[in-house]
């Protein structure tokens, strides 16, 4: 597991990615017919389309998962002990990076060729996906919804049968990023049919706004441990 996350996210920052997530798969499913977040379906959808040998159509699903790994890599790159000599922020860098690409996708006239935006958008997910990976004190994913779904059932399976506040809380914020993603997705959607490429600044604006929101918390964090205690007696 890599090492670029010291904190698991608080709720707003879940809140914000999952929007981020569903916002960049909806953007390209509705462009381009490819998904950005969901590579297992860019999977089946490759093997869907080799099998009746329309290679150009498999090709445009199978290179999308191509960037994501290539995004994955890099982000663990950003984890290791011997790049965190020198980088200080990793995560911040790694959302500086996916701001700059996404940024870069909203520039693109609309005509753009539909690989570039792809699987440029892959490698910016992939980034997203590879660094954020726990809410609070629970497992999750910001661009996809099945596993956050799993967590939320049986975190609410688990309330109603134990009554475990903690049970109830997990729910409920599961519950909480999955209707994130959800308008992430409405917007994506959106976006792409009135903006075209242009709708990929949106979501490098949203970015911005969750990594200023993580500055800030961290700031708060770090002044927190530097107060000193007052004394008890």
């Amino acid at each position: 597991m890599t090492g670029i996350k010291a904190r698991p996210e608080s709720l707003p920052v879940g809140l914000l990615l999952s929007l981020i997530g569903g916002y960049l798969d909806a953007y390209t499913f509705v462009l381009h017919g490819v998904f950005a977040n969901a590579q297992t379906g860019n999977v089946v959808l490759f093997g869907v389309f080799a099998s009746d040998s329309h290679w150009r159509n498999a090709g445009l699903h199978l290179l999308p998962v191509v960037a994501f790994v290539v995004g994955v890599a890099v982000a663990e790159t950003l984890g290791r002990p011997a790049v965190r000599g020198f980088v200080r922020r990793p995560v911040r860098v790694a959302l500086g990076l996916e701001i700059l690409v996404l940024a870069i996708i909203g520039a693109l006239p609309h005509d753009a060729p539909t690989l570039v935006v792809t699987m440029s958008v892959g490698f910016a997910a992939a980034i997203q996906f590879a660094v954020f990976r726990k809410l609070v004190d629970t497992p999750w994913s910001s661009l996809l919804a099945s596993g956050n779904l799993r967590g939320m059932t049986a975190a609410a399976h688990r309330w109603l049968l134990d009554r475990q506040e903690a049970d109830r809380g997990e729910a409920a914020r599961l519950g909480a990023v999955v209707l994130a993603f959800v308008v992430g997705a409405f917007t994506g959607a959106l976006g792409a049919h009135h903006l075209h490429n242009h709708a990929a600044a949106i979501a490098a604006g949203l970015v911005v706004i969750a990594l200023i929101y993580m500055v800030v918390e961290t700031h708060g964090i770090e002044h927190q441990l530097t107060v000193p205690a007052p004394p008890t007696t």
